[in-house]
Formats: C-alpha cells, sequence, structure tokens
C-alpha cells in the first residue's frame, strides 16, 4: 500500500511541472518584445543581453515605475505603456526565436 502511494505521489508530482510558463516581455535598454520560455516540450533562452519580466498576480508588468496591464497579443500597447520601442520578434531573425508560435515537437 506505501509504494501504491509513493508512486502516485511522484506521478503526481511530475505532471504538476507540464503546464506551460507564462507569457511576458523582454527588455534591452529602452526596447520591448514578447517572450515565452516554454513548455513541457522546449525551452528557449533569453537572446544575450535582454532581461525577462512576467505580470504580477493582477496581471500586471512593472519597470522603473511605470506599469502596463499585460494581455498576450497586445505586447505592443505594454511596451509603448512602459515607455520603451517595441520590437516585433518575427522581424528580427535574431529575436524570432525567443517567441514562438507552437511547439515545434508536437
Amino acid at each position: 500500500m506505501k509504494t501504491r502511494i509513493s508512486v502516485s505521489l511522484i506521478f503526481l508530482s511530475s505532471i504538476a511541472f507540464a503546464e506551460p510558463l507564462p507569457w511576458g516581455l523582454m527588455i534591452k535598454k529602452d526596447q520591448c518584445a514578447k517572450f515565452w520560455s516554454g513548455d513541457e516540450c522546449i525551452y528557449y533562452k533569453l537572446p544575450a543581453g535582454w532581461k525577462e519580466t512576467y505580470p504580477d498576480d493582477k496581471g500586471f508588468i512593472n519597470y522603473r515605475e511605470k506599469k502596463c496591464k499585460f494581455e498576450a497579443g497586445k505586447e505592443k500597447n505594454c511596451c509603448e505603456q512602459l515607455g520603451l520601442k517595441f520590437v516585433d520578434t518575427k522581424a528580427d531573425k535574431d529575436l524570432s526565436q525567443a517567441a514562438p508560435d507552437f511547439c515545434k515537437d508536437r
């Protein structure tokens, strides 16, 4: 009986880590872009020199005493509210791997 409980707990704890990571922004000096670090099948590292930031529990991103309500798909608006220039990751080949649209392994 104890063995079944132990195996069940191990199985359940591995499921807890399978959820995707949240979308956020990556910031470098005065530039801003959308960022997603991945899910259970893929992980994306930040490009050199960029820092990641994620919404707080109320959905806001705070940066240098400014804040924006973060909404996926409206990252440009959020960057502008933070006083940063939005960079389209699909148009910039160096940043395109930082914000994929889907997991290629599925």
